[in-house]
């Protein structure tokens, strides 16, 4: 479970826990024809959350991916 949410930005969230940066995405909804919808990334209770929309789940061509970027990133001490 990550603890700290340092911030949110256009991009997704920017969390620090255990002395790394995590830059956690946005996801994005890609189905097997290359259709694409956009899933905001959001933090509640510690958890990182993807809720994909109704819409582009029923109207998938399966298989279908969920697919946030995630880079971490150790935090150095001066």
């Amino acid at each position: 479970m990550l603890k700290s949410l340092a911030g949110v930005t256009g991009m997704g969230l920017l969390l620090r826990h255990a002395g790394v940066n995590v830059d956690y995405g946005n996801g994005t909804w890609i189905d097997a024809n290359g259709r694409a919808s956009a899933v905001p990334a959001r933090y509640g209770n510690g958890r990182i959350l993807l809720t994909a929309p109704a819409k582009p789940i029923t109207e998938s061509t399966y298989p279908a991916v969920l697919d946030p970027q995630i880079i971490v990133t150790p935090i150095t001490q001066p």
